[in-house]
């Protein structure tokens, strides 16, 4: 898993980029869980995660300022 790029998602509906927030939100927060619980964990897919949700969450903004 290489490190998101904000063009892969540049071309999706305001539906579609929240449901995708929300699994990234989902994801990054199993991630945590399997880290406290001491399970083996990858920690690049930290980083990964984090960016893919900041790119994601800025795009959304994005968005709703154009609409305004």
């Amino acid at each position: 898993m290489g490190l998101p790029n904000i063009n892969d998602i540049n071309h999706k509906s305001i539906k579609e980029l929240k449901e995708e927030i929300i699994i990234t939100k989902r994801e990054l927060l199993n991630l945590n869980i399997r880290q406290r619980t001491q399970q083996e964990i990858k920690p690049h897919l930290f980083k990964c995660t984090k960016r893919k949700l900041a790119q994601l969450l800025t795009l959304e903004t994005k968005i709703n300022k154009s609409q305004e």
